[in-house]
C-alpha cells in the first residue's frame, strides 16, 4: 500500500509511529527497478493513471532516515513453490528475488 504514497508521507508515518516504541511493521516494497516494472504493468492493465512513488533501494538507508531498525529483509518470492508455474513466471520470480526487486521488510521501532 505504501507504493501509492510519496516518500515523505511514508517516512513521516514511521517517525510518528516511532513515538510509541516497541512495535514492528511488516510491509512489502520494491526497489527502483521493481517500481519501473510495476508502473509498466499497471499501464498494460489499463491503470496508467495510478501514481506510485514509494520504493526502498536500501532498507538500512531508509531506516537511518527515521531512526528505526531493520529486523529482517526477505525477498518476496523466496517461499513460493514454483513447481508447475509457467517458465516465464518462475523466471521472473527468480530474477526478482536475485535483484531484490520485490521484498518484504520487517522494521522495529524503539522509543
Amino acid at each position: 500500500m505504501f507504493y501509492y504514497f510519496e516518500e515523505s508521507k511514508v517516512l513521516q508515518l514511521f517517525k510518528n509511529l516511532n513515538k510509541y516504541g516497541n512495535i514492528e511493521i511488516v510491509f512489502d516494497t520494491v526497489n527502483s527497478s521493481g517500481m519501473k516494472r510495476m508502473y509498466k504493468y499497471m499501464k498494460q492493465v489499463g491503470h496508467a493513471d495510478a501514481s506510485m512513488y514509494f520504493y526502498v533501494d536500501s532498507a538500512e538507508k531508509m531506516a537511518d532516515k527515521v531512526n528505526v531498525t531493520v529486523l529482517k529483509e526477505d525477498t518476496y518470492y523466496c517461499h513460493t513453490d514454483k513447481k508447475g508455474l509457467q517458465f516465464m513466471t518462475s523466471t521472473f520470480m527468480k530474477v526478482s528475488d536475485k535483484f531484490k526487486m520485490v521484498k518484504i521488510l520487517y522494521i522495529g521501532f524503539d522509543k
